[in-house]
């Protein structure tokens, strides 16, 4: 199901309303294992050469240096002002860091800051969003199906076993799950393989569902050059405070040390009601808030959503108004 760039920030509210038996099908064969679903809106660029891990190190929250062959971790990659320039997953394989993150559309500004950095280091940058097919399951039983599951979690590989190009990682896309990517020219073998396992392709509709559900937030909707990484409340997976200095550690540090930013993404509860993503939040008439994503759940049979609100009111139970209609409690 290929989407466009920009699909689920722009037309996902208008896209859920069409939930039907078939995307409650989707759903549960992602749930149970029997089922992948496409990232088409994810890029995928590539950092080669010698000096990739100390490169990286010094533009992303993450300790970098430490990624052996195998290993993958989150990271904020930061501007001059320590705003979030992207929220990547960097996988480490043997021939190269990939970074991996939603919203297609930064790939090219994200390429342009490294490059402009890269002085006589030994690093090649490479976009291959448009190379590779990528698909995500929320349940590693898809891992046992293809014959990875020793390597899992916590480890990506390459694999021959079921085209020659594939990769393959443990990471967190909507909740934890497998990702796969195998080079355009292998998507349809890989896809022929997987359903002859009897694992379906699933809607992404489905799978954004999912992902709220579970918490796991996405460049690009929930990160962005307005956001401080903090306020994703990931610090624990995406953030090294012993590290060292990088591009925006001054006001990493800043905040780590007062110990608090002014708001904080959290999911909310939406009952019947389907707003619009960016609708505002607001507590006695002023506005605390913003709805970041908005998906249909079955787990809690109403519209839930991503949002970023102010501290004070970021507390579990505060029940907020929804700009045009309805209501949000933060849970």
């Amino acid at each position: 199901m290929p989407m466009a760039a920009g699909f689920l920030t722009t037309n996902w509210p208008k896209v859920a309303a069409m939930w039907n038996e078939s995307l409650q099908a989707d759903y549960e064969s992602l749930l149970v294992g029997t089922a992948v679903a496409p990232l088409d809106d994810h890029f995928l660029i590539s950092l080669a050469g010698e000096d990739r891990h100390a490169f990286l190190h010094n533009f992303c929250t993450a300790d970098i240096k430490k990624l052996a062959v195998g290993d993958g971790c989150e990271a904020f990659v930061l501007n001059g002002k320590g705003k979030t320039m992207a929220f990547v997953h960097a996988l480490a394989f043997d021939d190269a860091i990939w970074l991996l993150g939603a919203d297609v559309t930064s790939a090219k500004p994200l390429m342009e800051h490294l490059d402009r950095y890269i002085i006589r280091e030994d690093v090649q940058l490479a976009d291959l969003s448009e190379s590779f097919s990528m698909f995500f399951g929320p349940s590693e039983k898809v891992a046992g199906l293809i014959g990875i599951k020793e390597l899992l979690p916590n480890k990506c590989r390459v694999s021959g076993e079921i085209v020659d190009s594939l990769r393959a990682a443990s990471i967190e896309v909507a909740g934890v799950g497998l990702w796969l990517a195998a080079q355009q020219d292998s998507a349809d073998e890989l896809i022929g393989k997987l359903d002859a396992l009897r694992v379906t392709i699933a809607s992404a509709v489905s799978l954004e569902s999912i992902r709220i559900e579970q918490g796991t937030p996405w460049s690009g909707t929930e990160a962005d050059e307005s956001n401080l990484p903090q306020e994703l409340q990931r610090d624990e997976k995406a953030i090294s405070f012993t590290k060292g200095c990088y591009l925006g550690q001054e006001t990493v540090a800043r905040l780590d040390a007062l110990g608090r930013v002014n708001q904080l993404l959290t999911r909310v509860q939406l009952g019947a009601e389907s707003p619009e993503a960016g609708a505002e939040l607001k507590a006695d008439d002023k506005v605390v808030g913003r709805v970041t994503s908005v998906a249909w759940s079955p787990k809690f049979n109403q519209w839930i959503g991503f949002a970023f609100v102010r501290r004070a009111q970021a507390s579990t139970g505060t029940v907020l108004q929804v700009a045009g209609g309805g209501t949000a409690t933060v849970c």
